[in-house]
């Protein structure tokens, strides 16, 4: 079946052979599970979806499936690249019915939750404003609010946040599992925090004030600054 797909489309306009890919790569992906060439249909797709301007009917979709194809094979950093973009699809749809079958509600914690999970685990995201400002952390419940605070705490460089938030993250598998990058992420974002706090002029800082922020020992601050 995926043969004959793959042909006659190849014909089509872009905009076309991007949505009918992103239907392969939901077969191979879900039905006959095969990550290695979902993998190689998401990146041909992508490649093709580079040439359209603007966005398409095509995007939403081809972004909801390589968010849950990197979401299935734990690559933390490209699925928050994805869903990001994925949900900016949906939040440009003038539809409200079409945006709610791409989204429905009952799905944007799921969103919410994985993006934050997602940005804590990416070993490339150290920026998490556009995800602290999206509508999307409104949907996060009270009892998942701690990872709302987490990635705040992260993104303000707040290591007495992060510590006293512990007890509720370690509850979460995929970040207990992953303890020792958070902690030293967590570091990486006070050293950040203490210099880019300060106006353009003055980011010297000293090694006595590095041990202060991060709580690491000096034969530690070294190693952090290279």
């Amino acid at each position: 079946v995926l043969k004959k797909v793959k042909g006659p489309h190849m014909q089509q306009p872009i905009e076309v052979q991007v949505l009918l890919q992103t239907e392969v790569g939901i077969i191979q992906l879900n039905t006959i599970q095969d990550q290695t060439a979902c993998r190689a249909t998401i990146e041909h797709s992508e490649e093709l979806l580079n040439q359209l301007d603007g966005v398409t009917s095509a995007h939403a979709p081809f972004y909801r499936l390589a968010s849950t194809y990197y979401s299935a094979v734990a690559d933390y950093s490209a699925f928050y690249r994805n869903a990001l973009r994925f949900l900016g699809c949906c939040a440009v749809m003038a539809n409200a019915d079409q945006r709610a079958a791409f989204l429905p509600s009952s799905d944007q914690e799921m969103w919410a939750v994985k993006l934050c999970v997602s940005a804590l685990l990416g070993k490339d995201v150290y920026n998490f404003g556009e995800l602290l400002e999206h509508e999307i952390l409104q949907c996060v419940s009270d009892s998942n609010r701690y990872l709302v605070e987490l990635v705040g705490a992260f993104n303000r460089g707040s290591l007495s946040i992060v510590a006293q938030l512990e007890p509720q993250w370690a509850a979460q598998p995929d970040l207990l599992k992953a303890k020792v990058f958070l902690s030293e992420k967590a570091v990486l974002m006070a050293l950040m925090g203490l210099v880019f706090q300060r106006p353009a002029d003055a980011r010297q800082v000293s090694f006595a004030d590095i041990v202060t922020a991060t709580g690491q020992p000096l034969e530690r601050v070294e190693f952090l600054v290279m």
